[in-house]
């Protein structure tokens, strides 16, 4: 037996469940991974304001922070995902008494469906994204990934890119799920946790 025919019909086709919004949240082109790594225990640390030529996703891990992006602020805590487009103008920094935990990851040469290559997200889609249910697979795939890049093994780069596609798809399938949940629960003046999703 197929795996395809255990699935239930509204399954398959991921439109039936998602409806219009889903079609052009698709990961067309693996990325390449530019680099990556973590920040813990800095109760000091800032970034200046900066922008890359790549796209930079950050994934709190534990404590409390700010981000500054296009000069709008945004408070930071661990499930967030931070999503930098290139040339994004942004900074972060820790709040002293809960200093910020981090990983983060930049990659290029990857294409979503209905966005500029290299652009992760539509210019009115919120930069903070909270990852709910799947916040235990996030910290998984950065840690994984983390450990790729800091050993070096043989086919590290390979691991790595495909690491960093499972991130990026886990990303859509996040912001997807909480753009689903939001047009669902439109009206009734209280939007569901995002551990639901």
């Amino acid at each position: 037996m197929k795996f395809e025919n255990a699935l239930q019909p509204d399954v398959k086709n991921l439109k039936n469940v998602f409806g219009k919004d889903f079609h052009g949240k698709t990961l067309l082109k693996v990325p390449r991974l530019v680099t990556s790594g973590y920040l813990m225990d800095d109760p000091e640390w800032s970034s200046n304001p900066h922008v890359h030529d790549f796209t930079e996703l950050i994934f709190c891990t534990g404590g409390k922070g700010y981000t500054t992006i296009f000069d709008r602020d945004y408070e930071i805590e661990a499930g967030d995902l931070i999503i930098h487009n290139p040339a994004t103008p942004h900074h972060e920094f820790s709040d002293p008494n809960r200093p910020l935990e981090f990983f983060f990851v930049g990659v290029t040469d990857f294409q979503v469906g209905g966005l500029p290559a290299n652009c992760f997200m539509h210019e009115n889609d919120r930069p903070v994204q909270k990852t709910g249910a799947y916040q235990e697979q996030f910290e998984v795939f950065f840690m994984e990934l983390i450990k790729e890049t800091l050993y070096r093994r043989v086919h590290y780069e390979q691991i790595s890119n495909s690491i960093c596609s499972c991130i990026l798809a886990l990303a859509l399938r996040a912001m997807v799920a909480r753009s689903y949940l939001a047009a669902s629960f439109a009206g009734r003046g209280r939007f569901p946790s995002t551990a639901a999703a």
